[in-house]
């Protein structure tokens, strides 16, 4: 029982395992789209705030370029992971992290899509501003996603390796502990001799198993209810069959005894009748 309690729990543990670290990917695979949304829509605020820009002049304007280019140095990330474009709405490249490409990241017009740049895959974000002037693209190297995804999804299954053993553990515990009056109970039937069939009461017994004890009990008053009629049926096979069997015993001894052929014949006779009578009480018990 045990055996089968533990590779019932591994395999409910491999399947929560499964679908726990399936989750988690999806999770943090939804965690970090919404920081690339976040990151486009923070930039896009910056560049289309009123700070250094002027709003009677259009985005493209000498002003307004330099302002966006002085702002763009301390605001856009240089990172290797994350590449980021501001574009013009009449496809002017404005703005170019350092390690992104000078065409267009991804080719949708908004939203997400996954894109292969110099022979690397990213996840990229688009996004335009209120007005359709200037669209911010983020892009984030699918191998960090994958690498971070795996980090945090892997930790999350640590707990889970600890509580495979400590289950494994507690239910060794309440196994032996449950069956323990059963064993008792076990030990007890084994240990009795044949003929004793008293009914069985063993302290302690749990509750589960108390009608496999009145199972048994009633059962053993069965048998000692057909052990008393076979001894009684012994007893009055007994007491039938003797006499004939005396009769028989004492006609054989006086054919043994008998001098003369007739007296012997006479007495054999007798110790075919008695026994005929004997084989025919015996077909009748």
């Amino acid at each position: 029982m045990f055996a089968i309690l533990a590779v019932s729990v591994l395999f409910a543990w491999i399947a929560t395992a499964f679908f726990t670290y399936l989750d988690a990917r999806s999770e943090i695979g939804t965690m970090l789209d919404a920081r690339l949304v976040k990151t486009a829509e923070r930039v896009s605020v910056q560049f289309a705030s009123s700070e250094g820009l002027d709003s009677s002049k259009g985005l493209d304007s000498s002003e307004n370029l330099k302002s966006l280019e002085s702002t763009s140095s301390q605001q856009i990330p240089d990172y290797t992971d994350t590449i980021l474009q501001v574009w013009l709405h009449d496809g002017t490249l404005l703005l170019n992290s350092s390690t992104a490409p000078e065409k267009r990241l991804g080719t949708q017009y908004g939203g997400f899509e996954n894109a292969s740049i110099n022979g690397t895959q990213y996840r990229i974000y688009s996004h335009w501003d209120k007005a359709g002037l200037s669209n911010v693209r983020v892009g984030e190297r699918y191998e960090l996603r994958n690498a971070l995804a795996e980090s945090i999804a892997t930790h999350l299954l640590h707990p889970l390796y600890f509580a495979v053993p400590a289950l494994g553990i507690l239910i060794w515990i309440s196994v032996g502990a449950g069956l323990s009056p059963l064993s008792r109970f076990t030990g007890e039937v084994k240990q009795r001799e044949p003929d004793k069939l008293e009914p069985l009461d063993i302290t302690g017994t749990p509750r589960e198993v108390l009608p496999l004890q009145d199972a048994l009990n009633a059962l053993f008053v069965r048998l000692q209810v057909l052990l008393d009629h076979e001894r009684r049926f012994t007893a009055d096979a007994a007491h039938e069959l003797r006499t004939p069997l005396a009769a028989i015993k004492t006609q054989a001894q006086v054919a043994y005894a008998a001098r003369d052929s007739s007296h012997r014949e006479q007495a054999l006779e007798k110790v075919i009748s008695g026994t005929d009578r004997a084989v025919h009480l015996v077909e009748q018990l």
